[in-house]
């Protein structure tokens, strides 16, 4: 199938059933397709099969959950460390702008990955949703794995460590967002930093708060208008803030 098939986006937390999704569940697999079957449409505007979804390749589905989180906050993500060089301790600012993801992301493809290694030749196909849901259910030994990918069959007696490591280089290399790293120099010492960057965690944890200034919208609402979290979630979201901005004046002592 196309490693990008052509999708519209809605903003997480814009509509009633996005309270539904327990973005703390653990599987995160399926919260990742939970997230994608309500936000990812079609072109038409109708939501895409949940096969779809578990059918894209992991990067893919890490490109359009960043792409979401966009629409859900601030263009980039950000995470502070404190520089590792001795006797340093400078706080350092990663910056990774979701752009620079989704540009990474356009230029993976969806063909066939080849390996060399040793005189041999392997072909691998990308890594889906569906694989990461198998592999989790029954974590699979580097046979398994190179097994399920291969375009052919692959003893497991081939199967070495250098063999593993060249898969991994070349699947790496075809879908960057897979392992994400972020490089930056301390502005103190100068020292270069190199740091894994989980892009799915990250984007989850942005979509979450989105989630939770909805609650928030229908707590506030319910509580001052005694509304059912359904008649709260139903209002448009335009109206659901003129009522906030009311409850917000009255509170200041504003006229209405």
């Amino acid at each position: 199938m196309p490693y990008a098939p052509e999708l519209s986006l809605r903003p997480f937390g814009s509509a009633p059933r996005d309270v539904e999704v327990d973005l703390a569940a653990g599987d995160r697999p399926r919260v990742v397709s939970e997230v994608l079957r309500r936000c990812a449409l079609g072109t038409d505007g109708a939501e895409l099969p949940e096969q779809v979804l578990w059918a894209l390749p992991v990067g893919r589905r890490t490109q359009v959950l960043a792409a979401l989180s966009a629409l859900s906050g601030a263009p980039s993500f950000e995470r502070e460390l404190v520089c590792p060089a001795e006797g340093c301790g400078e706080a350092v600012v990663l910056a990774l702008p979701v752009a620079d993801l989704l540009d990474a992301g356009a230029a993976a493809t969806g063909g066939p990955v080849v390996v060399e290694h040793e005189g041999r030749e392997l072909r691998l196909r990308l890594p889906t949703g569906d694989d990461l849901r198998r592999w989790a259910e029954a974590p699979p030994t580097d046979a398994e794995m190179l097994a399920a990918l291969a375009d052919s069959p692959v003893p497991a007696e081939e199967v070495s460590p250098g063999l593993v490591a060249a898969a991994e280089e070349a699947l790496a290399a075809a879908d960057p967002l897979v392992d994400v790293r972020v490089a930056t120099a301390c502005p103190a010492c100068g020292r270069a930093i190199e740091v894994p960057f989980d892009v799915e965690a990250e984007a989850l944890a942005r979509l979450d708060r989105a989630q939770r200034r909805l609650l928030a919208e229908v707590a506030r609402l319910a509580g001052a208008f005694h509304w059912s979290e359904r008649e709260v979630l139903e209002l448009p979201a335009w109206r659901r803030r003129r009522y906030l901005d009311l409850l917000a004046a009255s509170a200041d002592g504003e006229p209405s």
